[in-house]
């Protein structure tokens, strides 16, 4: 089950991020997408969350939800400094995209985030 533990015990996001970063390094990008997923289920304010699994959909080729996360954690956090430097132009994944002109009309000068 999503989010719980061995014993059971309901994981924090803090965890939950954690266990994404660990799955997301050794290459088990779906199984990041899903811990990313469930900490944002229970801390759906956190910039960071929506940062990494951003990052993750990218790994993933899926662009869309990439580029929304994106968008999603410059709302949440406008400064931060995984965002907004290089664009995601350069990925090769969206090229001259606009999706995210909902999102402060940056275009495609979105950079898709690393993990943290």
């Amino acid at each position: 089950m999503e989010g719980f533990g061995l014993s059971g015990k309901r994981l924090l996001p803090h965890e939950l991020k954690e266990r994404g970063n660990r799955a997301l390094a050794a290459g088990d990008v779906g199984a990041a997408v899903g811990h990313y997923s469930a900490a944002i289920a229970r801390d759906p304010n956190n910039h960071v969350l929506f940062s990494n699994r951003s990052a993750a959909y990218a790994r993933l080729g899926d662009y869309g939800r990439a580029l929304a996360d994106a968008c999603r954690t410059l709302e949440l956090r406008p400064d931060w400094a995984k965002v907004g430097t290089g664009g995601v132009g350069g990925t090769g994944g969206l090229g001259g995209h606009r999706g995210c002109q909902g999102c402060g009309g940056m275009g495609a000068r979105w950079w898709l985030p690393h993990w943290a």
